[in-house]
């Protein structure tokens, strides 16, 4: 069974949210240029276990990409991933981002200094490093407008999956340099810091 819904834009506290609701969940995605995060809620009077294995994320090109999630090991990333269990009356806070976005940099030594490798991901919508120009952001970011990205969360119910899937149109960009923590940096949509992070996970 597949449902597909509308989902509303909802402002909370200046972050732009999207937010779906039925009669089983209710649920509020946040996008960022290297992740999606979302709550979710159950309505139910029983336990809904989301089915990461046979979730996906479908970039702006059509590809239907499997998905990691948090408590997901980078090195991990291609295994079997146990579903999250959200009680009846629950909820749960979780992100989610493509697998193959997460690869391994080696380490380096020079002169006697050694750096560690690390695991990075590359981010899902353009992002620039701190020192980039605006104009080169938005004209990037603005490939992307009349675009579709879609998530797909089976979500189980006793013995019944239903198939929950979420399209997210791309209408406009806006491109806003802060300063600050990250002076010189260049955001799409508001976020920033953000660009290829190295992560020890």
């Amino acid at each position: 069974m597949s449902t597909e819904e509308r989902i509303d834009p909802v402002q909370e506290e200046g972050v732009p949210k999207y937010v779906f609701e039925d009669e089983v969940v209710w649920i509020a995605w946040l996008f960022s240029p290297m992740s999606i995060a979302f709550s979710m809620r159950n309505k139910t009077d029983h336990s809904i276990r989301i089915v990461w294995n046979d979730a996906a994320f479908v970039d702006d090109t059509g590809e239907s990409r499997r998905i990691i999630h948090s408590g997901v090991k980078y090195a991990d990333r291609n295994g079997l991933q146990p579903p999250t269990v959200i009680v009846r009356r629950g909820s749960v806070t979780d992100f989610l981002l493509p697998s193959d976005n997460a690869f391994w940099v080696g380490g380096i030594s020079s002169r006697g200094i050694a750096t560690p490798g690390g695991w990075e991901h590359l981010p899902m919508l353009p992002v620039e490093q701190t020192g980039g120009q605006s104009e080169t952001l938005k004209e990037s970011a603005e490939k992307y407008v009349g675009k579709t990205f879609q998530v797909l969360l089976p979500l189980q119910i006793q013995d019944v999956v239903n198939d929950y899937i979420f399209i997210f149109r791309v209408n406009s960009v806006e491109v806003v340099v802060k300063s600050g923590t990250c002076p010189g940096t260049t955001y799409w949509n508001g976020v920033g810091c953000t660009s290829g992070p190295r992560l020890t996970r």
